[in-house]
């Protein structure tokens, strides 16, 4: 029953990875938008909004993936359920800029 739940809760993780990777994307291209993130603004400053967003997103959702494959337990589905609802709250900010 853990493995179907972190199956569930990774895909929703990984879906919210790219839903803030392209909100932030969107938000980035209006001159009243800024990138919150310091750690994010000062690598998007050196590779570029796109190359950074692409690169944090797919490593973090390799980490994400690597770490449900190798220790599927309550404890990931804890913490699956919590980057899901963090990365849930950033999208809704992003796309609350956009309206």
């Amino acid at each position: 029953m853990t493995a179907n739940i972190c199956d569930v809760l990774l895909t929703l993780a990984i879906l919210l990875q790219i839903g803030d990777g392209v909100t932030t994307w969107l938000c980035l291209k209006r001159p009243d938008c800024y990138e919150a993130n310091k750690a994010m603004k000062m690598i998007m400053s050196k590779i570029g909004v796109i190359p950074s967003l692409l690169l944090t997103k797919l490593a973090f959702s390799a980490l994400l993936i690597t770490g449900t494959l190798l220790y599927p337990s309550i404890y990931l589905t804890v913490v699956l359920g919590l980057i899901c609802t963090i990365y849930a709250y950033v999208v809704w900010q992003n796309w609350s800029l956009l309206k």
